[in-house]
């Protein structure tokens, strides 16, 4: 019975027994010491960089796909600067041979004509055979912002580009102006729905629904009768600045219908990283038409971050939709196009910065000096109750009628 017990039963018939635990009390060195305490410090500054709840959503957004590993990954421009520093001796600026692997070379950004040869060549009738696909452009983003805790918010908006081009995106629609004949010129020229004055309180109201409707655009008519629903149609709601309102509400359509949707999202999991993939134009496109497209995209992206900052894109690739058999991406050269920060601004930005550090200075030597204070009075609390034990060392045993007679 005691062996049909025995874990090991059936297994040459040895039953080991448990013993104590051995090196329960050894002795740790110095060294050891001190990298236990360097890890537990470290995982506490881990902690400290993000609050409660962005702990627990940064946890359930890893179980959900992040945008930054999908397609081409992500590009990280500082890791890649400082391995760079390290095997600069190594690393080739250009390429040798026409085959050459990205671990023996600096990172690549080409001109967009460049760019643009390349990909003709992949699509000729040799090859891919497609001789007008969609050209899309994935630009990265660096989302931070000045302070650590904040960064650029996601955004969306439609761009006018110079060169319009057919980009077969089905978008819905609502017009509001005051004539009849004008809502009917509207319907025939594309929009979904054209609505008058009299719909306005039926739409506050509930009985007519906004959600189905991508864009909302109107005439200047409607601008005092569209007012009260700027909470019910929140961001669609039809400006000066969008876009959306104007005297020729037909060219306002057109160019609502042949614009570029301008999408910039944050990483759910690499909230310093964001991604914009906006439409440029087609291959069969010239050149120059295609650089004009992209100056308009970089130039509009540019104005969502301060200059000041730094750059805003950490890298831009050009590639096709849709995609052939495997996906080549062609990393292109933007700088040209983005926005530099003048003097004025640098300065400023500066002094703010200098004004903020001098704040935090101040703060961390104000909370010294009353942690000091409180420490003095500590020590003086001390002494004064050592100096009354030492004239009565058994005052715990005192009764209370003898300690009278002696105060």
């Amino acid at each position: 019975m005691e062996g049909f017990l025995c874990p090991t039963f059936g297994l040459g018939g040895v039953c080991q027994t448990r013993g104590r635990k051995r090196n329960k009390n050894k002795n740790v060195s110095k060294a050891e010491r001190l990298k236990r305490r360097q890890l537990k410090e470290e995982r506490e500054a881990e902690k400290k960089r993000f609050n409660f709840m962005e702990r627990i959503q940064m946890r359930n957004a890893q179980g959900s796909s992040s945008i930054s590993l999908k397609d081409i990954g992500r590009y990280d421009a500082v890791k890649l600067e400082e391995e760079a520093k390290k095997n600069d001796d190594q690393l080739q600026l250009m390429p040798i041979f026409g085959i050459c692997t990205t671990e023996h070379m600096h990172s690549q950004f080409l001109p967009l004509a460049t760019a643009l040869a390349y990909i003709r060549r992949t699509h000729s009738p040799s090859i891919y055979g497609k001789s007008d696909p969609l050209l899309q452009l994935r630009i990265e983003l660096n989302m931070s912002t000045e302070k650590a805790t904040k960064f650029v918010p996601d955004s969306r908006q439609l761009i006018v580009l110079p060169h319009p081009f057919k980009h077969s995106e089905k978008r819905t629609i609502l017009a509001f102006a005051g004539t009849k004949e004008l809502q009917s010129e509207v319907m025939t020229q594309g929009a979904d729905v054209a609505l008058g004055p009299e719909m306005i309180k039926k739409i506050l109201k509930g009985h007519f629904i906004m959600d189905d409707y991508d864009f909302c655009i109107a005439h200047d008519d409607m601008a005092r009768h569209i007012l009260p629903l700027r909470g019910v149609i929140k961001t669609r709601f039809p400006t000066k600045i969008n876009g959306g309102i104007g005297e020729d509400l037909v060219g306002i359509l057109h160019n609502f219908l042949s614009g570029v949707n301008l999408v910039v999202r944050r990483d759910a999991v690499n909230k310093e990283w964001g991604l914009c993939e906006p439409l440029v134009g087609r291959l069969n496109m010239p050149d120059e038409h295609i650089e004009d497209n992209v100056e308009v995209i970089v130039d509009a992206l540019c104005k969502q971050r301060k200059a000041v900052l730094g750059s805003f894109i950490n890298r831009a690739c050009l590639i096709t939709v849709p995609a052939g058999p495997q996906q080549s991406f062609f990393p292109i050269d933007v700088s040209p196009w983005e926005p530099l920060a003048t003097e004025e601004e640098l300065e400023k930005f500066e002094q703010s910065k200098k004004k903020k550090d001098q704040k935090k200075t101040k703060k961390k030597k104000a909370a010294d000096d009353d942690e000091e204070e409180e420490g003095e009075g500590e020590d003086e609390e001390k002494t004064e109750e050592d100096g009354i034990e030492r004239l009565f060392p058994n005052l715990d045993k005192i009764d209370e009628k003898t300690l009278l007679k002696l105060m």
